[in-house]
């Protein structure tokens, strides 16, 4: 949290929460993206939250109804991230899609 708020101090318009990475450690990752615009409102930031990488529908959804901008990051952890998800749906089967 101290580091999100001396970024927003510092004036930057978008800071990503990366909650997919959280979520890999077995915490919830999505909690931060809950927790983050108080920190914001209560010092006046403008400062906006962008959450990645959204690797599932109740992410964009959660992340979206919290205030911040879902997308999917191009990174080798985001990919890795979305095989594994990719995999387990299968397993489940469920649609990739």
């Amino acid at each position: 949290m101290i580091f999100l708020a001396d970024t927003a101090k510092a004036g930057t318009s978008h800071i990503p929460l990366f909650f997919g990475r959280v979520d890999d450690s077995g915490r919830e990752g999505l909690q931060p993206i809950a927790d983050v615009p108080r920190l914001y409102n209560n010092y006046g930031f403008a400062t906006k939250n962008q959450a990645v990488p959204a690797r599932l529908v109740n992410h964009v959804t959660a992340a979206t109804l919290d205030g911040a901008a879902a997308g999917v990051a191009d990174h080798p952890v985001t990919q890795a991230g979305l095989e594994i998800c990719t995999r387990d749906r299968v397993k489940m089967g469920k649609s990739v899609v």
